[in-house]
């Protein structure tokens, strides 16, 4: 498993544990040719991510997607993609990099022919305001002064 390469059968092989330590270098300039985004990822790490975490079939759904290295990695493999970013000029780089591979993507208009019946929505309250606001110190000072009392 040299430079991010590896056998898809030995990713996800049943009773194995996968490797802690990834050896997977920078984009690739080839991954780069439509255009540049300041935090590209590799194009193997997200094929790595996608194949240990996911499906054949599965929707990916990547909410800042970028350049979509991602979606690239998702529909490679045989996943569905929907990406979403705020920046105009990078989702004009995603469709530029979905085009080179000839792959069907869905637009806008068309997604309400996903079927998502499936997909559990959840909400994540923010746990800082379940966190006390005593900072480390503090609180090894008040452990200090209640020893000393008692």
């Amino acid at each position: 498993m040299k430079k991010g390469q590896w056998k898809e059968d030995l990713l996800k092989k049943d009773g194995s544990q996968m490797r802690s330590v990834w050896s997977i270098g920078t984009p690739n300039p080839s991954e780069k040719i439509f255009g540049k985004h300041p935090t590209q990822k590799p194009l193997d790490l997200l094929k790595r991510i996608v194949l240990a975490s996911t499906e054949a079939g599965d929707i990916i759904l990547d909410p800042f997607t970028g350049s979509s290295t991602t979606g690239i990695a998702a529909v490679t493999n045989g996943r569905m993609f929907i990406g979403i970013d705020k920046e105009k000029r990078y989702l004009e780089l995603s469709v530029k990099r979905f085009e080179n591979l000839n792959e069907y993507k869905i637009g806008a208009a068309e997604t309400d022919k996903i079927n998502c019946s499936s997909v559990q929505p959840f909400l994540l309250e923010p746990k800082a305001k379940y966190v006390s606001r005593k900072r480390t110190s503090q609180k090894k000072n008040s452990k200090k002064v209640k020893n000393n009392v008692s």
